[in-house]
């Protein structure tokens, strides 16, 4: 969010003048993306810890667990910031 604020004072205006993509997903850069500054965002799902440590837990007691589990990453256009701002968890 910070390159944006400094895009702004020099003149620049992110997301059109230069295309902004954001690797985070939070609640901020949807937002920013529903004010046109950011053009997409690329989910790296921060809630990844807790989905490894209840695989470990599985482990842990003896329970069978899939030798492949995958966590759900997104990719969000600008046209859809405004369905998804609400939901985001983080």
């Amino acid at each position: 969010m910070g390159a944006i604020e400094v895009m702004e004072k020099k003149g620049i205006k992110p997301g059109k003048d230069i295309v902004i993509i954001s690797f985070d997903g939070i609640h901020d850069a949807f937002q920013a993306m529903t004010e046109g500054k950011i053009n997409c965002v690329m989910e790296c799902n921060p809630l990844t810890g807790k989905l490894l440590a209840s695989a470990i837990k599985t482990v842990i007691n003896g329970d069978p667990i899939s030798k492949k589990n995958y966590v759900q990453e997104e990719l969000f256009p600008a046209d859809t910031a405004k369905d998804y701002i609400d939901s985001r968890k983080y």
